[in-house]
């Protein structure tokens, strides 16, 4: 339990007016001291009767880089208070409001989160702060609960001349479904059916299933990048996510070797978040050549020059096939492309 900076002042004046008592008399300072060391006394029994308040964070779900999230805690006190709420976050969160100003237990606390960076990003730990109704006497309680955001990389529409998949016709016959079912996460909006999801508004929405038949076999994606003071590994991140999740939308099964694991074949929403959660993890490094030698996609982010895409004996620089507003590069763009507005 502290004095607050009011409460350091009204107890210096509590002084003073002591000295001058002592040198001058005290019958002129009574109606000063009195009541500032009443005031003190009452503040610091306020504040002294406080239980530890309950804290919990719901942390949000994973996201891309410069998605916003927001963050809500729930702090209990017993009996309303006056408080000050401060909530770490790490380096790669951007965060203008960790630290509110509130009463306890009588109003909602949350903060907006941007995540401004590839990797695990930790929230907490956090701190409340008590005080008196009058502000001079303050109680500190620490909670070491942290909670972890998982940053996806930026991920791209990948196509253009230069796109070495044709997605659109890779394995799945879009003429032609064989039913409809209620939206999941990771699916692909071009697939929602809308006229199915207007007469069943007690859905969101339905997607097509669509004939498998003819579903070619996994693709084998190896992800490499240089080791060097550049974020050569986001870069290679980008690039392999927005080519994985190509190959997943069109219904290809995809394999993925990163320097930092691998993720079998498969798909669908699970596969999706596998990839992308490795990708988020990974850092740079090579491709054991065992896993390499095999692949069908070898994405590379050399130590100098663009990241490239090679496949079929021929290399893309992916900045060709990346689709972005304006004149923008994957490379210097910040807005989220339609893919990223879609969770995994």
């Amino acid at each position: 339990m502290n004095l607050t900076r009011r409460g350091r002042g009204l107890l210096g004046l509590v002084v003073v007016a002591l000295w001058m008592a002592i040198a001058y008399g005290a019958r002129s300072l009574n109606a000063v001291m009195v009541p500032a060391l009443v005031a003190l006394a009452g503040a610091a029994i306020q504040v002294r009767r406080v239980d530890r308040p309950s804290f919990e964070r719901d942390a949000p779900s994973d996201g891309f880089v410069d998605e916003t999230h927001t963050v809500a805690l729930d702090i209990d006190a017993g009996t309303p208070i006056s408080g000050v709420v401060t909530d770490a976050v790490d380096d790669g969160i951007w965060a203008p409001e960790t630290s509110q100003e509130t009463t306890l237990g009588a109003t909602d606390i949350s903060y907006d989160v941007t995540l401004t960076r590839r990797g695990p990003q930790r929230l907490g730990p956090a701190t409340v702060t008590v005080t008196d109704v009058l502000g001079l006497v303050e109680r500190t309680f620490q909670y070491r609960e942290t909670d972890t955001i998982l940053a996806y990389p930026e991920v791209f529409e990948v196509g253009g001349e230069g796109f070495l998949f044709d997605t659109d016709d890779a394995g799945l016959n879009r003429d032609e479904f064989d039913s409809v079912r209620e939206y999941a996460r990771g699916d692909s909006l071009r697939d929602v059916h809308w006229k199915s999801s207007a007469k069943r508004p007690d859905v969101d929405l339905l997607v097509r299933e669509y004939y498998g038949n003819d579903r070619p076999d996994t693709v084998h994606v190896v992800a490499e990048a240089a080791d060097a003071v550049h974020d050569h590994a986001s870069a290679m991140a980008t690039a392999a996510a927005s080519v994985s999740l190509a190959l997943l939308d069109a219904g290809v099964p995809v394999a993925l070797d990163a320097p930092d694991g691998s993720v079998d074949a498969g798909i669908g929403r699970a596969q999706r978040e596998a990839v992308l959660s490795l990708l988020a993890r990974t850092g740079a490094g090579v491709v054991p050549p065992e896993r390499r030698t095999p692949a069908d996609v070898v994405i590379t982010a050399p130590e100098e020059g663009e990241v490239t895409v090679e496949a079929d004996g021929r290399s893309v620089p992916f900045d060709d096939l990346a689709v972005v507003s304006g004149n923008a590069t994957p490379s210097a763009a910040r807005t989220r492309t339609p893919r990223q507005e879609v969770s995994p």
